[in-house]
């Protein structure tokens, strides 16, 4: 999966997303989605403290239908006869035990992942800067989210915590959904994140605010969206997930999992627009106020 975020664009979204809002007037759209650490179905990247994140791939016939990335001083262990239908880039500072395993796409060592790392840390700044649209303090039953055409921002004070039923999303091909989590996300119990109404997993971002509990699948949940995880553990035991997980801590893949891509690249490119607009818009509310 290629990226199609120009260097131009990129730097507007790193400078602020000045010239995204005035895109925005002008009826078009500029894509701010990862850029490229949208190139990743799984991306392991440098924590806080500069340490690196390890991967543990285990538990044949796991399958991943897209790019890994280990970042600088990360590890990837990969055992168990599972498949990556992509490559594995590697900073020169990775550790990568692979055994036997299959790499459709073969090693690219050294990668440079400061500008991966960048993109990330850019997209997380943005998500900061939006107000929610919506308030819970926890999600421990099924329910339902319907999107409002634009923009949905949820903020969660504590837990996702789900054990049987669905979270499910509706909403059209306009819609996103930014999940701000500040507790933890836990779903077992043959749990889904589904989606409906024309609403792509690209289309919905769950961001993991500061350090705390890790993020963890069991019972063959399943998964849909953009994880990120710069300060948490991810857990994802069993299930189909139609998603790109990202952390700087460490990320475990067991129980026979697939890993599908989300194709960020294309289906976000109303993101940036949206986030100028909502930018925008609580600067102007500030102002009035």
């Amino acid at each position: 999966m290629e990226t199609l975020i120009n260097k131009l664009t990129f730097f507007s979204v790193a400078m602020g997303l000045t010239s995204l809002a005035a895109q925005v007037a002008q009826g078009s759209f500029a894509s701010t989605n990862l850029g490229p650490a949208a190139d990743y179905s799984v991306l392991g990247l440098s924590g806080p403290s500069g340490h690196g994140s390890t991967i543990n791939l285990s538990s044949g016939p796991l399958r991943i239908s897209g790019n890994v990335g280990v970042g600088d001083n990360g590890k990837l262990n990969f055992s168990g006869g599972g498949q990556i239908n992509g490559r594995v880039d590697a900073s020169s500072s990775a550790v990568l035990n692979t055994g036997g395993n299959t790499i459709s796409g073969g090693t690219n060592k050294p990668t440079d992942f400061s500008s991966i790392g960048q993109a990330v840390q850019s997209t997380i700044n943005s998500i900061n800067s939006l107000s929610p649209t919506q308030t819970f303090n926890s999600i421990t039953s099924p329910i339902s989210l319907t999107g409002n055409g634009g923009l949905n921002v949820i903020s969660i004070g504590q837990d996702i915590h789900l054990s049987g039923g669905n979270l499910t999303l509706t909403g059209n091909a306009s819609d996103v959904f930014v999940f701000k989590i500040s507790g933890t996300m836990e779903l077992s119990g043959n749990t889904n994140i589904v989606l409906n109404g024309g609403l792509t997993a690209g289309n919905v971002i769950w961001d993991f605010i500061g350090s705390g509990s890790q993020f963890q699948t069991s019972g063959q949940s399943q998964t849909a969206g953009i994880f990120l995880a710069p300060q948490r553990v991810i857990n994802i035991n069993g299930g189909v997930h139609d998603s790109e997980f990202i952390s700087g801590m460490s990320l475990s893949f067991q129980s026979n999992p697939l890993i599908i891509p989300e194709a960020s690249t294309t289906s976000l490119l109303i993101f940036g627009g949206l986030i100028a607009t909502g930018v925008a818009m609580r600067r102007r509310r500030t102002r009035e106020i």
